[in-house]
Order: structure tokens, then sequence, then C-alpha cells
């Protein structure tokens, strides 16, 4: 009864330093609130479709951010620029948050639906979510949403080889349940962190 104890003591410890450290790391991802939502949205502020290299989609995806704003910038100098870098080249989502308030916006890291991000679209707001490039594969990436349906969500997607469709405001398509599963960035070092994302609005 003793040894049982001692390793289930062990097993929530584990688990509370795991996920006190992904919040130290990664961030601590605040629960977005439900709200209604309109049926459908595009963004459709002018903006253009740029492409990165390597590990830069933090700085592609917050430079269209930007530039759906009225903020000119490009996506290799807003890379540039951000600091702390983690090896291999990527940005924390805090990171990225504060990189984006140099530029005048307010930006939080929440962990919600697909229900709360259409809501937080239809607002107004912009929305950079946290998803896998391959569903098999470790490998995150950063992808600005700019709209959904009924039935599928819209990408202005930074990687060329992702790209599937031609819109005037989104080149990648994703059925709703094809999103969620490359939403899904669950892993044994990180278990609760799926379905997050950045919230962008001015201040």
């Amino acid at each position: 009864m003793t040894y049982l104890f001692w390793i289930v003591v062990f097993i929530i410890n584990t688990i509370i330093i795991t996920c006190l450290l992904d919040g130290l790391i990664i961030g601590f991802a605040v629960p977005a609130k439900r709200r209604q939502y309109k049926r459908e949205f595009m963004l459709k502020t002018p903006n253009r479709f740029d492409y990165q290299g390597g590990t830069e989609c933090s700085g592609f995806s917050s430079a269209y951010v930007l530039r759906s704003f009225g903020i000119e910038a490009d996506g290799r100098e807003v890379y540039a620029g951000i600091p702390h870098k983690i090896p291999g080249g990527a940005v924390l989502p805090g990171v990225l948050s504060k990189e984006l308030g140099k530029y005048g916006l307010k930006a939080r890291y929440v962990k919600g639906n697909l229900e709360t991000l259409k809501a937080d679209l239809s607002e107004g707001k912009r929305v950079i979510v946290f998803i896998r490039t391959r569903t098999d594969k470790r490998w995150l990436h950063y992808v600005p949403i700019v709209g959904y349906d009924e039935d599928n969500v819209y990408i202005a997607e930074s990687m060329n080889s992702l790209v599937n469709c031609e819109g005037a405001h989104s080149n990648r398509r994703l059925s709703n349940e094809e999103f969620l599963k490359f939403w899904d960035t669950r892993e044994v070092y990180m278990p609760f962190y799926r379905n997050t994302y950045l919230v962008i609005e001015k201040i």
C-alpha cells in the first residue's frame, strides 16, 4: 500500500512539474470565453501572401497580421527582429506576444476551441494559431486564420508547399475535421497544449 501511495505521489508531482515548466517556457494559455459568432466570416483587408524560408513562420504570420491593421511589414524583417529564439530558430508564443506589442497591438495567448476562435475572428480580432505542419510530425507552425464557414477554416499560409487554394484572401483551406487534427499539438512533454492561439487587437 505504501509503495503504491508513493507511485501515485510521484505521478502527480511529475504532472504538476511538467505543467509548470510548460507554462514558464511556452507560456500560460488563458482559457477563451465562449460567445456568439457569425455563421461565416472572411477578413478582407488589403494584404498579400509572402512565403517563408526555414523556421520563419512567426515573423511571416506576424507580418500578415500587421499588414491587416495597415502597418506595412516584411516577414523576414519581422522575424530577424524577434529576440530570444530557441535553438533551430523557433519562437515561443509568449515572445511573439511581446513582439507584437511593440507595434501597438495587444496579443493574448489563449486556449479555446473552434467556437471561441470563430467568435474572436467575427469580432474583428486577428488570430494566429499554433498547429502542426503535418499530423504525423512534431513540427509546429504559426498561421493566421483569416476566415471560416460552416465546413472549413481559411488560412493565410506562409509555407508554399502547404498552399492548396487560390483565393483573394486565403491560400489554404482545411475542413473543420482536418483543422482540428492539425491543431492538436499535445505531446508527452506538453500534454495540455492543444487548441492554443494568439488573439491580436489594436490597443
